[in-house]
């Protein structure tokens, strides 16, 4: 707390008012203040009952409540988002992993370029869902002022971050270049195989040319 508002007290209203859990399904909606601060305007509790220190808006608190952004439930969104993209992920990392294991390999190569590409299309909805909430009022207003102090809205936001963060980044797999470095790799051991066989060869001849000499020297 940073402020006490005693009756008569005027606030300035920095940006829209937002919703937060308030623990046993409440909401409270919550509202940025100017130049710095919040305000918690009212309370919903899981029964729907609104209880407030303020007079309402002309079109009542639940019309406020129904119109404003949920911080809640934006964070639930973006989570299911990125949850869905690490799905994806972990399937493109098996089926390289089968892929890997198999000495057929390019029979592979389809599937795990489809399964990417699903990746990649959860990764753009994931990143897009995670930049909205880590850019929100709410988000950016309580990165500047650590409004909560260490608490659960600071976790979320910098689990959020971190995540945003992942999502940036990229894909991690590349399954082309996963199948390119496979056929490297088999073109390398063709060679290898080639001049392996070369070299047995080579010293074939050169232990005949030596049995040769000792018989020659034998019957000598």
């Amino acid at each position: 707390e940073v402020a006490a508002l005693a009756p008569g007290d005027v606030i300035k209203e920095e940006d829209a008012p937002v919703l937060l859990d308030g623990g046993n399904g409440a909401l409270l909606l919550r509202l940025p203040l100017s130049p710095a601060g919040w305000v918690t305007l009212a309370e919903r509790s899981s029964r729907g009952t609104i209880d407030s220190a303020f007079s309402p808006p002309q079109d009542g608190w639940e019309s406020l409540f129904d119109r404003s952004c949920n911080f809640s439930a934006c964070w639930h969104a973006s989570q299911k988002a990125y949850d869905t993209f690490q799905r994806s992920q972990d399937e493109v990392r098996n089926a390289v992993d089968v892929m890997m294991s198999d000495s057929s390999r390019s029979n592979h190569a389809g599937h795990v370029a489809e399964l990417a590409a699903v990746r990649d299309v959860a990764r753009e909805h994931a990143l897009q869902s995670m930049k909205e909430f880590c850019n929100s009022t709410f988000a950016m207003r309580c990165q500047k002022e650590g409004w909560s102090s260490g608490g659960p809205c600071e976790e979320v936001l910098d689990t959020a971050n971190k995540w945003l963060v992942v999502l940036e980044r990229g894909s991690e797999i590349d399954p082309r270049q996963e199948v390119t470095t496979f056929h490297d790799l088999r073109r390398r051991m063709r060679q290898a195989r080639v001049e392996l066989k070369k070299a047995v060869h080579a010293l074939d001849i050169a232990e005949d040319e030596d049995k040769s000499k000792e018989e020659i020297a034998d019957l000598r």
